[in-house]
């Protein structure tokens, strides 16, 4: 991925929601690497790290690969976009924005006291 395209795309998607942060980054394997994610607020002095975050990279020579990890860098999910030269069509900005702006909560696992039930819907 060229530094134009990183640019072309960070002025977009930032233009759609200016909560959205974006870092480059550049690795042997992939070249210019896009990351972003959602900068969320909290109460007082501490800063988090995102629940979940996106990576944005080349996939080949005409294709670009977005994947969706947890900030312990799981995969939730992995998209490709064709001919990454045609970004102002949308999509991409798009999915980004809106996969950003979903809510989204982790799994805290089951709790002691639950296991014991039997009963699936309590469970849930």
């Amino acid at each position: 991925m060229n530094l134009n395209l990183v640019k072309s795309l960070t002025e977009l998607v930032r233009t759609r929601d200016s909560r959205i942060s974006t870092e480059v980054m550049e690795t042997a394997e992939h070249g210019l690497i896009l990351k972003l994610h959602r900068f969320q607020q909290c109460e007082g002095p501490l800063s988090f790290s995102p629940a979940f975050f996106m990576v944005l990279r080349m996939d080949g020579v005409d294709s670009l690969r977005l994947d969706t990890l947890t900030y312990s860098e799981e995969i939730l999910e992995s998209r490709r976009f064709l001919d990454p030269n045609n970004l102002l069509t949308g999509d991409i900005t798009e999915h980004v924005v809106s996969e950003l702006n979903r809510s989204f909560r982790l799994c805290s696992g089951v709790t002691e006291d639950k296991l014991s039930c039997a009963d699936i819907d309590k469970l849930l």
